[in-house]
């Protein structure tokens, strides 16, 4: 299995150096919050694997996995990488 490269990081808002994130989340902090919040997301559309917060400068980033299927497993396979 051969991986892709990554992508060249691009500054945001001209910043000089990479922000140091606060807090982080795993998977299933993240998606009992949204549960509470009335988000309930089933298991194929539960893809982020951590985020990671800046809560003052309300900004924050995500790990997930970019998963390929050679054909469609289920009838309803999403071909998005996180649920739209």
């Amino acid at each position: 299995m051969t991986h892709g490269k990554r992508t060249i990081k691009i500054s945001f808002n001209n910043e000089t150096e990479e922000p140091i994130f606060e807090q982080k989340f795993g998977k299933n902090v993240w998606y009992e919050r949204l549960k509470y919040l009335g988000f309930d997301f089933a298991p194929l559309f539960c893809s982020i694997d951590e985020i990671e917060v800046l809560p003052h400068a309300s900004r924050a980033r995500a790990k997930a996995p970019i998963l390929k299927t050679a054909e469609k497993t289920t009838l309803y396979e999403s071909r998005n990488a996180i649920h739209p």
